[in-house]
């Protein structure tokens, strides 16, 4: 079970780091859609070339690996791309001067933005995971 845990912490952290490079690039809009589905296709592969994998288990180990990089995303991400890319503090002024007040301020405002990017990748990695066990899986 390690050797298979370790595959999905790999894909995850592969997905977190891509996660963070692409948030920091503009007009990447498909990034969280497409990258969750490869890490996940990742995940159930490097699982499946060590032993049989269930299509159950191929879908668990990469929602695992979603799991992982849309931790890193929220937690790194979100204040790197707070601190770094300015664009969310003008955003920020913005909801002000309409007199939007978002929990947090800007901060919060992006944290919960990521989340719901993490969790569509969490869905998303898990349908690579079934893909690829259906694709790579040993019978």
């Amino acid at each position: 079970m390690a050797g298979k845990s370790r595959s999905a912490v790999t894909a995850g952290i592969i997905l977190g780091v891509l996660f963070l490079t692409a948030a920091l690039v503009q007009n990447a809009w498909w990034v969280p859609f497409v990258l969750p589905f490869l890490c996940g296709a990742l995940a159930a592969y490097l699982v499946s070339r060590k032993a049989s994998v269930s299509a159950g288990e191929g879908a668990k180990f990469g929602a695992a690996a979603g799991a992982i990089g849309g931790l890193i995303l929220v937690v790194i991400g979100a204040p790197l791309v707070y601190f770094v890319v300015r664009s969310f503090v003008d955003i920020e002024a913005q909801m002000r001067q309409a007199g939007f007040n978002a929990p947090g301020g800007g901060l919060g405002f992006l944290v919960i933005y990521m989340l719901i990017y993490a969790g569509i990748g969490v869905v998303l990695a898990s349908v690579g995971g079934l893909v690829a066990t259906a694709i790579f899986g040993r019978r």
